[in-house]
């Protein structure tokens, strides 16, 4: 900023805008605060200074802000791709349905707590796949035959989620409540075994378990 040394500011026309060099003029504010892209104080010669010193006015009275171009240029790019600065986590419609649902249904039994699985619609209702789930079943069947390491690491693990009450036999199948979830089997290099992995994508009549549900089941059993 460069003093003036006469009461009226006087303007120049640069490349990149214009300079104002002199006093600001107006009523003096304590709490008046400029921004600019550079500030520079220049006196004027002393000749010129013994001339005019009771009229010499300073804009540092006021308080200043220097902007760097660079940070300006970051935050207009930023506002042109706001995913690149906005790091909140933010909630769509389905994430709060379903932890409005989970909230509503969890609870705790046994020392285990309980959830249901968050599906879309109360009243859901899903056509029968049980001809589907049989048919991917006789093909399960005909590799057990054909494997013996695959037979016996698929009984071992159904045998397993039965005793330990991770699943249990269905005593009804209700209309339009009930859904025939395929399986099979996984083989794993880094442990040398198969995994088992249930299909809840497998599709019927155009639908399927993760189609119903706010979030994607999980396809395999933890060991």
């Amino acid at each position: 900023m460069i003093c003036s040394v006469s009461k009226w500011p006087v303007r120049y026309t640069l490349p990149l805008g214009w300079r104002i060099i002199g006093s600001i003029g107006g009523n003096e504010q304590a709490d008046t605060t400029m921004g600019c892209y550079r500030i520079r104080f220049t006196l004027p010669p002393k000749s010129s200074l013994n001339e005019v010193s009771s009229n010499l006015d300073f804009a540092e009275k006021n308080s200043f802000k220097e902007i760097n171009i660079s940070n300006c240029l970051e935050k207009m790019y930023n506002m042109d791709f706001p995913e690149v600065s906005n790091d909140k986590a933010t909630f769509s419609h389905e994430d709060k349905r379903f932890m409005d649902l989970m909230g509503s249904s969890i609870y705790k039994q046994d020392s285990h707590y309980h959830l249901p699985l968050p599906f879309r619609k109360v009243d859901l209702t899903m056509p029968n796949n049980r001809n589907y789930a049989l048919k991917r079943l006789q093909s399960n069947k005909r590799k057990m035959e054909r494997c013996d390491e695959y037979k016996q690491s698929m009984t071992s693990f159904i045998s397993d989620l039965l005793e330990k009450g991770f699943a249990k036999k269905s005593a009804d199948s209700p209309k339009g409540r009930s859904w025939y979830i395929p399986h099979h089997g996984v083989w794993q290099d880094s442990k040398k075994k198969y995994r088992l992995v249930f299909d809840c994508s497998a599709r019927y009549l155009s639908r399927s378990l993760n189609d119903e549900n706010f979030c994607r089941v999980q396809t395999s059993p933890t060991s």
